[in-house]
């Protein structure tokens, strides 16, 4: 909240893994003036590429951008029940048995939205991959 310098009425919404192009990110923040939202992507190319987009889009102000770990992030700078809506849309697979222990969505990532999220708030996940979709 403290870094757009103002209490949003529609809240604060994560985007976490927005990727490239980042275009659920803009396109929220286009259509939900209201809201400000915080994009947060560890490849720091896709921050780049979302920053030259912004650069056109002057008028959106409700757009920050943090590059590091989701984890670090919300245990660092979010305080708890703080949040109005999380969103990660088509997060990295690992598909391998052996990579699947990166998967973003596990106990302990809903355990810290659950924490960062305000009472009703929403954790929005979406996937077009089966065996993830299984998976959370």
């Amino acid at each position: 909240v403290q870094v757009f310098g103002r209490e949003a009425p529609g809240g604060v919404v994560l985007d976490v893994g927005f990727g490239t192009p980042p275009s659920s990110l803009i396109d929220m923040a286009r259509l939900r003036p209201d809201t400000d939202f915080v994009g947060i992507e560890v490849q720091k190319p896709f921050i780049g590429a979302c920053a030259v987009i912004l650069e056109r889009y002057r008028v959106l102000s409700n757009i920050r951008l943090y590059n590091g770990d989701v984890f670090n992030a919300l245990n660092e700078m979010v305080p708890d029940r703080s949040i109005s809506e999380i969103c990660v849309f088509f997060p990295e697979e690992f598909a391998d048995v052996e990579d699947a222990k990166r998967r973003l969505i596990r106990p302990l990532f809903i355990e810290l939205a659950i924490e960062k999220l305000q009472p009703g708030g929403l954790l929005r996940i979406a996937t077009d991959w089966d065996n993830y979709a299984r998976h959370i």
